[in-house]
């Protein structure tokens, strides 16, 4: 099962547009029958490559699904790994001519392709220098940090390939991720992104968002931050009920990218007791309406507790319960509630990175 590890890591590492996405006549993303491919590809190739083998791999892909213990993650490994793997090889070896190892799922639809190249006759770095340095002409190429001779080829589509050593052997691998891109949408929820009137990724002057605020609570102040104007109010009205506090982001264009509601105890017993029902009396409701396959993501680490859903729209929403430090230096018990704007927030952080 190791080699199903290896692949997951490059698969969530490299994107790329999809310039090659047929070989010896199969299209990844097509579904094809036993008959097919063992047809296809000989009158592709003038009958230079055979079927080697064919081996369902069903048990031993349930095996390591087996390992997984979050919905979510059983979700992507059924969804990566396609379990029919299917080994097409020249008739005479040469070289010059990958071996193919095709990847389809239960259904037929081909989800990988990989070429093996043999590397007896010479060094598997040198092999593996003229295949990078080819593709490097043509696509934009970043290094896996920490991986011994593993290459990603980055660009954005639905198409991954990896350049890699193993075994002694190149392999060079096209991946289809369409599919498990249009999976994880459809089971991504539409999250709520309208608070007091103002809603999300909007633009909105601070006379404007301290007029609304208002509204449904007391505005305490504004203060300049790195990420933008952070607007403060207290005693919040939302969601049934009343929160201590809650906090607007506005970016330095004026978007507002973020709220923040919460309430602040003091950490003992009966305060973690009663911000834990609060949590828990949260969950039960944003389950209901958000809970997918995927979602929430939940975690829990002693009496912090947090479930984080993500929505199709790009809005993060995050439910937590935990222990933090105010800005005098003493330790509080928050629970609240986080709703993010996530185009703003990456687009942030991209000009932070710039800046260096």
């Amino acid at each position: 099962m190791k080699k199903y590890y290896a692949l997951i890591i490059v698969f969530f590492c490299v994107t790329m547009n999809g310039q090659q996405r047929t070989f010896l006549g199969l299209t990844l993303g097509n579904n094809y029958t036993e008959t097919e491919v063992r047809s296809i590809i000989p009158e592709t190739t003038n009958d230079f490559y055979r079927v080697s083998s064919w081996a369902d791999e069903s048990e031993s892909v349930n095996e390591f699904k087996s390992g997984f213990e979050t919905p979510m993650a059983v979700f992507l490994a059924d969804a990566i790994i396609p379990p029919v793997t299917v080994t097409v090889e020249p008739k005479q070896k040469s070289k010059n001519y990958p071996e193919y190892r095709f990847n389809f799922t239960t259904t037929g639809e081909l989800r990988w392709a990989t070429q093996i190249y043999d590397t007896s006759c010479g060094l598997p770095s040198v092999v593996f220098q003229q295949l990078a340095d080819s593709l490097s002409s043509i696509y934009s190429m970043t290094p896996i940090e920490g991986s011994d001779g593993l290459q990603c080829l980055f660009e954005e589509s639905g198409l991954t390939i990896s350049l890699a050593k193993e075994e002694g052997n190149v392999m060079l691998l096209f991946a289809d991720m369409s599919s498990l891109r249009d999976a994880v949408s459809t089971l991504s929820p539409t999250i709520q992104d309208t608070f007091l009137g103002l809603k999300l990724g909007n633009k909105y002057t601070l006379e404007k968002v301290k007029a609304l605020v208002g509204i449904k609570g007391d505005f305490l102040n504004s203060n300049r931050t790195a990420n933008g104007t952070l607007v403060s109010f207290k005693k919040v009205a939302y969601a049934g009920k009343i929160w201590d506090f809650g906090e607007i982001l506005l970016s330095h264009e004026g978007e507002f990218s973020k709220i923040t509601i919460y309430d602040s105890l003091e950490d003992f017993y009966e305060e973690r007791n009663d911000a834990k029902s609060t949590y828990d009396s949260y969950k039960e409701s944003l389950d209901k309406k958000y809970r997918t396959a995927l979602y929430p993501i939940t975690e829990e680490k002693g009496q912090n507790f947090s479930s984080t859903y993500l929505g199709s729209n790009g809005i993060a929403l995050e439910l937590y319960s935990r222990r933090g430090k105010t800005a005098n230096g003493n330790y509080r018990r928050f629970v609240g509630l986080d709703y993010t704007h996530l185009g703003i927030l990456n687009r942030n952080l991209e000009a932070m990175e710039d800046e260096l």
